[in-house]
């Protein structure tokens, strides 16, 4: 009834039932049906705790694409560190929206980090998102300077660390020690 009262008013309606990844499969389909009939414009899959293996957002989205034809959108968190993985595999399998945070800023261990999986549908995928890559560190940058919530040195694509290299053992130096170096992320 809320999704026929919204669309009643004229309102793009996106269903984002909480828990999602975690709920009984029968029933998510039952409520899929439902909101996909009183007009919804697209249907969320939500991992509000980070739980699911990249395996399981594929078993998920393939079977909620049987039973209706509305786009799919994920919100994934990264409590398990997989947030760019069942992105990535939602997206193969047509998930057509991907919720992002700079930095994957967000509750407990964050979302997914916008950097992370756009640089990834970037260069591994070859989708044009429109997305000016090399401003990605700047971005970031600027995220920390207005939350002021660092980013750990080790973070994928805007980490400190990603842009430090080790040369690898064939071209240690005469005394046997690693050179390090590091790129300059502009």
């Amino acid at each position: 009834s809320a999704v026929s009262l919204a669309k009643s008013y004229g309102r793009f309606v996106a269903f984002s039932p909480i828990d999602t990844t975690r709920t009984d499969l029968s029933f998510l389909k039952e409520v899929l049906a439902a909101v996909t009939e009183a007009g919804a414009e697209r249907f969320y899959i939500i991992d509000t705790v980070g739980t699911i293996s990249p395996l399981g957002m594929r078993y998920l989205v393939t079977e909620i694409k049987k039973v209706s034809s509305i786009p799919l959108a994920t919100h994934c968190h990264d409590d398990f560190g997989l947030a760019a993985a069942n992105g990535l595999v939602a997206v193969e399998c047509g998930v057509e929206v991907v919720d992002v945070c700079v930095n994957g800023m967000g509750k407990r261990a964050g979302n997914l980090s916008l950097e992370e999986i756009a640089l990834a549908l970037t260069l591994f995928y070859d989708k044009e998102l429109g997305i000016k890559m090399e401003r990605l560190y700047e971005l970031s940058r600027a995220v920390v300077e207005m939350t002021k919530v660092p980013v750990h040195d080790a973070k994928p694509v805007v980490g400190a660390n990603a842009f430090d290299f080790e040369v690898d053992a064939q071209l240690r130096g005469a005394a046997g020690h690693v050179q390090h170096g590091s790129v300059d992320p502009a």
